[in-house]
């Protein structure tokens, strides 16, 4: 990211008055997560960098060709097939259109008219043209998490492989899941940077994990549990149990198995975790 080859160059760009800028750079292949609250900014930023919208404050800047694909536009009688007869004044190949097609569960309906298929299959149709003739940075907002779940990771796996060719991507999704293994996360909240980095650094930030206990006798465990606070960490490939001073002994008879308690689970914040636990609820 932010290198001198960048393919996508955003500086200080502000969304909204008062908001934090934000100020990025996706080299070839590189794939970033834009995610946030509804109204946090996110089809609003993927506008400004397809170009579809002058920048009110900071840049844009684009080394090749920025394509947006968002919510479908049926047109009348069109089929998938025809949507990539011609693609921004490029023809597909055939074989470029027949794993798009197939990746996205739309082979067998390539020939259907949109107005026939499902709101997932329509949306998935909508992705065919800048898969099957993919542009320098292809920009997604909200589509992948309306896709058939059965088409979601043929999906993702043709995205990868279309990002090792050299394709940057940038993906606006309230599905945090979808940032798992990519290159970097942007969270947007009230239209302004919230975060910027990798999910590694993000996940950093929640130094807190949760521990689950489970007991047939739940008196018994609430008796234990209430007057006693501990606090999880991870840290140097460890887990640690933290207890305040003086309730040591309380924290070893929970993870022994004091009494009713017949096991004690830590679970692993996840990228969800971090996020929520980064912007506040409204």
């Amino acid at each position: 990211m932010n290198g001198p080859r960048s393919t996508l160059t955003v500086k200080d760009l502000v969304l909204r008055p008062g908001a934090a800028p934000i100020s990025v750079g996706l080299e070839p292949g590189e794939r970033m997560a834009v995610v946030g609250p509804a109204g946090s900014g996110k089809s609003e930023l993927l506008r400004l960098l397809a170009g579809d919208a002058p920048a009110p404050r900071g840049c844009v800047w684009c080394s090749g060709e920025a394509a947006l694909a968002k919510l479908p536009r049926v047109p009348p009688l069109a089929t998938a097939q025809s949507l990539v007869q011609r693609v921004r004044g490029r023809k597909p190949s055939p074989s470029m259109l027949t794993e798009a097609l197939t990746a996205l569960g739309l082979w067998e309906h390539r020939k259907t008219p949109l107005t026939r298929l499902s709101p997932s299959q329509r949306c998935s149709a909508e992705l065919l043209p800048y898969l099957a003739v993919p542009p320098e940075v292809l920009l997604i907002d909200g589509l992948l998490e309306e896709l058939d779940p059965w088409a979601t990771r043929a999906t993702l796996q043709l995205l990868d492989r279309l990002c090792v060719k050299g394709m940057a991507l940038v993906c606006a999704t309230r599905n945090p899941s979808f940032a798992q293994g990519w290159d970097a996360v942007l969270a947007l909240h009230r239209g302004g940077r919230a975060f910027l980095g990798t999910i590694q650094e993000l996940l950093h930030r929640v130094r807190e994990v949760r521990a689950l206990v489970s007991s047939d006798a739940h008196p018994a465990a609430r008796a234990l549990l209430e007057p006693f606070q501990v606090r999880v960490e991870q840290k140097d490939g460890y887990t640690w149990l933290i207890a305040p001073a003086g309730q040591e002994t309380a924290a070893k008879l929970l993870v022994e198995g004091y009494s009713d308690v017949e096991a004690v689970a830590v679970r692993s914040p996840t990228v969800a975790d971090a996020l929520f636990d980064l912007i506040p609820e409204p």
